[in-house]
């Protein structure tokens, strides 16, 4: 039978703990370089709701000579072999980069030490201010770490071809570093304690708000800490276009393509991965099918259950699986987390049979302003309609996100839009949900400079999903969703208004990357 449905938070403000091996010439062509390049200003005054950190050209432009070229993501180049020489190059330009950014970073942070000037900012600033100290410290200490492994390994190289292998394994963990502390994320603050407590314990509850970056981070700290070296690390999602989107994000944060080291499997398709694969999204749909082959799941060190406060009955039975699996396997990990989730419960759920903690962690969500539409409105459609035209028309900039029940009004809302700005060539109306194609979803996330997105969507839209752009939310407050009918012993849809959880999921995604706006129904 298949299943088919589908660390401390004093600032230390130092940079001692990078050795100084990386030559001048070394940091003097770093800086020329990067000198070419966008300057990253890291004055904490000119904070909106978050900081500048490294950017791609940072971590892309360590251009070491003309003969190595360029340091790039590309799966072709990472498979390259490099010398023992290139290797050293290369890693020495990466600790020269971080020990600059943390010089740069302790400057600029040092006059809120020794003055007044922190007293000025908001609350906003100030929680960025405490969140970007916390993740200096965090960032710090890993480099730290890499360059005392690093030292250690450079006198044995001469009679030790091995150490060739180490040291292609610590310039990959200073490339994936220096982009886990560009990205800016809440989570990478408790990076160090979720995996403690997980090598500790084997349930970790994690409670981690909207933005801040566990859907696609929390699999990577994972293979980052060694726990996809023998197995694999797989993180059910509750739809299919999550799986997929996330899978993208991740193999392109992680710097392959996808169905290498991160793959993905949904509804009844091949699995997109290879013998290479270390972290795999799939729906819980696909993990029950597995589990049902695979009892004991053999095959992974880690089962992810993202999303757990959807509850759909998918999720409910994995959780129950999942309890079975982890008698028979005490080697075996699970991390649940969610957003909204009730942490005494699903602690109190798994703590009588296992080892259990668990963590929270907050959001980095910018300011966001709330604004009531008229009640009356029958017609809700036409209604959030209505008023997306209205913020298109308006100075007022950024893209917008229409939440609506079902596949059926997204089309009646888009036919709409499109009639009353059919002369309007400023904009591009998507429709978000779950059978879209592969295009379609790559066509939601792509940057459109010159045209405003209007996206209209189902509650898929609500959690894990993250467009770049989206400064205005149109919240029609209804859903239609699959729930289990107990007297008819049958899954039904139900069509009805969104719980008060679901209003505060929706109401941070205007809030994501920049400040935002909320109009609700």
């Amino acid at each position: 039978m298949n299943f088919s449905s589908d660390n401390t938070e004093e600032n230390t403000a130092s940079s001692q703990g990078i050795s100084s091996h990386s030559s001048s010439r070394s940091s003097s062509r770093t800086s020329q370089k990067r000198m070419r390049g966008s300057r990253v200003d890291t004055n904490v005054m000119e904070l909106d709701c978050s900081f500048d950190h490294l950017n791609d050209e940072d971590i892309n432009q360590v251009l070491i000579t003309d003969d190595i070229k360029t340091i790039s993501s590309s799966t072709s180049e990472k498979k390259q072999k490099l010398s023992d020489s290139e290797l050293i190059e290369i890693i020495d330009e990466f600790l020269s980069i971080a020990k600059e950014k943390l010089q740069e970073f302790d400057i600029s942070d040092e006059k809120y030490n020794n003055g007044d000037d922190e007293q000025v900012l908001d609350t906003v600033q100030q929680n960025a201010l405490r969140e970007s100290r916390l993740q200096k410290n965090e960032f710090q200490s890993a480099i730290s770490c890499l360059n005392r492994e690093y030292n250690d390994i450079l006198p044995l190289l001469r009679n030790n071809s091995d150490k060739v292998l180490q040291l292609q394994r610590i310039k990959q963990k200073l490339e994936c570093e220096l982009k886990h502390w560009q990205s800016y994320l809440p989570i990478y603050t408790r990076r160090s304690d979720i995996i403690e407590k997980l090598k500790i314990n084997q349930v970790l509850i994690l409670k981690a708000d909207s933005g801040s970056g566990k859907s696609t981070q929390i699999v990577q700290y994972l293979s980052d800490a060694n726990f996809a070296d023998e197995k694999q690390i797989i993180c059910t999602q509750p739809y299919k276009l999550m799986a997929r989107s996330l899978a993208a994000r991740v193999a392109e944060e992680y710097g392959c393509k996808i169905g290498e080291e991160v793959g993905f499997q949904v509804a009844s398709g091949e699995p997109i991965t290879s013998s290479r694969t270390k972290i795999k999204f799939v729906t819980d749909t696909v993990f029950l099918n597995e589990y049902q082959n695979s009892p004991m799941l053999e095959q992974y060190s880690v089962v992810v259950i993202d999303e757990a406060q959807e509850r759909k009955i998918d999720t409910d039975i994995v959780l129950g699986l999942m309890k079975q699996c982890l008698r028979k396997r005490k080697d075996l990990k699970l991390i649940v987390m969610s957003s909204t989730i009730d942490t005494c419960l699903f602690y109190n759920y798994f703590v009588s049979n296992f080892t259990c903690e668990t963590l929270e962690v907050g959001s980095r969500t910018c300011p966001i302003e709330d604004i009531y539409m008229d009640d009356e409105d029958e017609n809700y459609v036409q209604a959030a309609v209505t008023k997306a035209i209205e913020i298109h028309q308006s100075d007022e900039g950024g893209d917008i996100l229409v939440f609506l029940r079902g596949q059926d009004e997204i089309d009646l809302a888009l036919t709409d839009l499109n009639k009353k700005l059919e002369n309007d060539r400023s904009y591009i109306a998507l429709p978000l949900h779950e059978e879209l194609s592969e295009k379609e979803i790559t066509q939601i996330f792509e940057k459109m400079p010159n045209k405003r997105k209007i996206i209209f969507s189902t509650n898929i839209a609500e959690s894990s999903i993250t467009i770049d752009g989206v400064k205005h939310v149109v919240d029609s407050g209804m859903k239609k969703e699959k729930i289990w009918n107990e007297q008819k012993k049958i899954e039904v849809l139900k069509i009805g208004q969104i719980t008060k959880n679901s209003v505060q999921q929706r109401r941070k995604r205007a809030g994501r990357t920049s400040v935002g706006k909320v109009k609700t129904n």
